[in-house]
């Protein structure tokens, strides 16, 4: 059975795990990335891996996420060295997971995917686009941070605005989905989404 990847990306804030939800509700199967990544901070080679890297980001309770994120977004090579840490591990586990569902169709949460190149890995790819002030607005109110933080982070991702990325969003098999005004015309957009399939 030829199994359908199709990958949910988008900025910070830009309404990922909104789309995942939905998609979760309506019977898909879908993964998440993030949650892959949450639980690589339970196994001890992980921990290690990151010690050896960022001592200070490491205590006795395990890996501090707030001082790791400090680390990481505030320099470009740092970011590059956990990237190269994790996301192999993550994506190893993801395509493991995908592939043990049995469905012909699986959805993916994966927020770093054009940074990485990662969306050669998938049949298709669905960007959740959302106004920059908005996606603040977001992270603001669900992590309690600061514009500036939030501002670092996004700097530090796949800038989904500027010309110079306009080529990879153009492609065939990537779908924009609009996030700009509430929750039901978002779902209204999935929908469209889903009849073509």
């Amino acid at each position: 059975m030829k199994r359908k990847y199709i990958a949910i990306t988008g900025g910070i804030g830009s309404g990922k795990s909104t789309v995942l939800a939905y998609l979760k509700e309506k019977g898909y199967p879908v993964f998440s990335c993030d949650e892959i990544y949450k639980r690589l901070f339970r196994k001890e080679s992980y921990v290690r891996a990151i010690k050896a890297v960022f001592p200070d980001a490491v205590n006795e309770k395990g890996i501090d996420r707030e001082r790791l994120a400090l680390l990481v977004f505030s320099d470009e090579n740092a970011r590059k060295q956990l990237n190269s840490i994790a996301h192999p591990l993550i994506m190893k586990e993801l395509f493991s997971q995908m592939d043990a569902c049995g469905e012909s169709l699986c959805f993916a949460e994966v927020p770093l995917l054009f940074e990485n190149g990662f969306e050669k890995d998938f049949d298709e790819v669905l960007v959740v686009m959302r106004d920059k002030t908005l996606r603040i607005q977001s992270v603001q109110e669900r992590d309690v941070k600061s514009v500036e933080s939030v501002k670092k982070r996004m700097e530090a991702q796949f800038n989904y605005d500027e010309q110079l990325h306009q080529e990879k969003l153009q492609k065939e098999n990537v779908i924009l989905l609009y996030n700009n005004t509430n929750v039901q015309a978002l779902y209204k957009e999935i929908e469209r989404y889903l009849a073509k399939l």
